[in-house]
């Protein structure tokens, strides 16, 4: 628990909104072999577009709670819509790992210094799976390309195909389902991350 709440507050001294969000997680088996492990996964809970939330920015474009949240001012997945499961992201993180068949012998690391040597550290892991259900996640089924009620997402319209020259909410269902599995070519167009870039990737590396 101290380490979730580390990690969340480091997001929460980076991210500027004005509700609070909340996150549903827990321990639970995810899927591992004795070599390898699912080590967690999250993502939002609900996804609002302007039907719902006419105060969001772009038209025809699916948001995560805690992004539309943030735009909205206001909580739009109430405590009254659902007491037990009243939350914006869903996290769940591998309860069996180091066990047998489950990267056998490499466990969580639950300090926050880093110091996780072999096994695997704890915080970093929530770091990221967080980043997912604050919005770094798109909702087209990878599969088949279709998008929900056909309607693209905030993150899709930013995912650029350099073999096309189109981002995903420019594709077709069977344009996305390509893209989906076009290793080294498929980018981040947002012009912060772009121009973060060179500060973390070297040229010419996927």
């Amino acid at each position: 628990l101290i380490a979730f709440q580390y990690a969340a507050n480091i997001w929460g001294a980076t991210l500027e909104s004005e509700v609070e969000i909340k996150v549903l997680a827990s321990f639970e088996p995810l899927n591992c072999t004795a070599s390898s492990a699912v080590l967690g996964s999250a993502g939002t809970m609900t996804i609002w577009s302007q039907d719902e939330a006419p105060g969001l920015p772009l038209a025809d474009t699916w948001y995560c709670a805690a992004l539309a949240n943030k735009y909205m001012g206001t909580d739009l997945y109430t405590e009254a819509d659902d007491p037990d499961y009243h939350a914006d992201i869903r996290a769940r993180f591998n309860s069996n790992l180091g066990g047998a068949n489950c990267l056998t012998g490499t466990f969580w690391y639950l300090g926050l210094d880093g110091n996780h040597g072999t096994d695997i550290d704890l915080v970093t892991v929530l770091l990221h799976e967080f980043a997912h259900g604050l919005g770094f996640q798109q909702f087209a089924d990878p599969d088949t390309g279709e998008q929900i009620f056909d309607l693209t997402d905030v993150y899709g319209r930013n995912l650029l195909d350099t073999t096309t020259g189109k981002t995903w909410n420019q594709m077709t269902d069977a344009e996305r389902k390509a893209s989906a599995v076009n290793y080294g070519h498929v980018v981040w167009k947002g012009k912060e991350v772009t121009g973060a870039a060179p500060c973390a990737l070297d040229y010419g590396t996927p």
